[in-house]
């Protein structure tokens, strides 16, 4: 009986994102691939119609068969047993609505979801990541792989760091790094001590030298340059017009979260490294917005600033 009801099973593939994410390139893509081929028919459901049409000899070859579901409200399980019976498919692509909440999706009880993926459009992520948070999270949080395309602009950010803005970077990085030696210096010859911030990153690094090592060096850079300057200081509107001020503020928020543990506690000893992390910001995000909103560029001096941090740590 059990072995029966698997055989009724139909396996669905979800392809989900927000419109030109490139859901149709992709899947256009796939069906055309030799380990795609099978003698039985593919039933495609597309949700939205974009710039970019379905190659309807392409889909005529595979044995691929489109219908087009436009409103949510008939995106049922009631309509799709219908689209199945109609059609009788071995399997199932969905091309899915990326504003439609994927919470709400209910598909029939014998159609098995295989897999999700997510295509993202590079060039407009962050604008989505900004304005459609939950709904972008939750696309990425069912997803079994998550792919990100139209990246040239990233490309050429790096490729003007690696080049022009080597020598810049470099001379910058060590300008930074100067200043955080001789802050720390003064703060553990004043105070005889450091963050807790720091105790737990050596502790950790202690421990497991190479993990931390390449989440200090490679990991959190990226993610906290993403975080405050890519998504804080250039995506929300405030104080546009005041990018100084705006610079000193977020500057501020960058050193409390790096010294949270010594602000709860009142403890005025945590001063200097305060000023440390808020000079480091307040360079780098000048840096950023002096290269056009280049974020490689302040990325590259934060991995280069922490890899030293930690060689001296040696």
């Amino acid at each position: 009986m059990i072995r029966k009801r698997k055989e009724l099973m139909i396996p669905v593939y979800m392809i989900n994102g927000f419109l030109d994410s490139g859901k149709t390139e992709f899947i256009q893509y796939t069906i055309a691939q030799p380990y795609f081929q099978m003698r039985a028919k593919t039933l495609l459901i597309v949700c939205e119609e974009g710039d970019i049409e379905y190659d309807a000899t392409l889909l005529k070859k595979s044995r691929t068969v489109m219908e087009l579901i436009e409103d949510e409200e008939d995106f049922t399980a009631q309509n799709l047993i219908e689209l199945e019976k109609k059609h009788k498919p071995a399997r199932i692509l969905i091309e899915f609505n990326g504003m439609w909440n994927s919470k709400n999706v209910k598909l029939p009880w014998h159609w098995k979801l295989e897999q999700q993926i997510t295509c993202i459009d590079g060039s407009t992520f962050s604008t989505y990541f900004t304005n459609m948070k939950s709904l972008l999270a939750e696309h990425i949080r069912k997803s079994e792989l998550i792919i990100m395309n139209r990246c040239d602009n990233i490309i050429e950010q790096i490729n003007e760091v690696l080049d022009t803005g080597a020598f810049i970077t470099a001379v910058v990085t060590f300008m930074i790094f100067a200043i955080n030696i001789a802050l720390t210096f003064s703060s553990y010859t004043l105070f005889k001590q450091t963050t807790v911030n720091n105790n737990i990153i050596s502790m950790l690094y202690s421990k497991h030298p190479y993990i931390i090592g390449l989440i200090v060096i490679l990991l959190l850079p990226f993610v906290e340059e993403i975080l405050f300057k890519a998504q804080i200081f250039k995506n929300t509107k405030f104080l546009d017009n005041h990018k100084v001020i705006k610079t000193i503020i977020i500057a501020l928020l960058f050193a409390c979260s790096h010294c949270i543990t010594e602000i709860v506690t009142l403890n005025y000893k945590v001063i200097i490294s305060m000023i440390n992390y808020i000079l480091f910001y307040s360079i780098t995000n000048t840096i950023y917005i002096r290269s056009n909103y280049n974020i490689m560029k302040p990325i590259a001096i934060h991995m280069l600033l922490n890899a030293l941090s930690l060689i001296i740590s040696l």
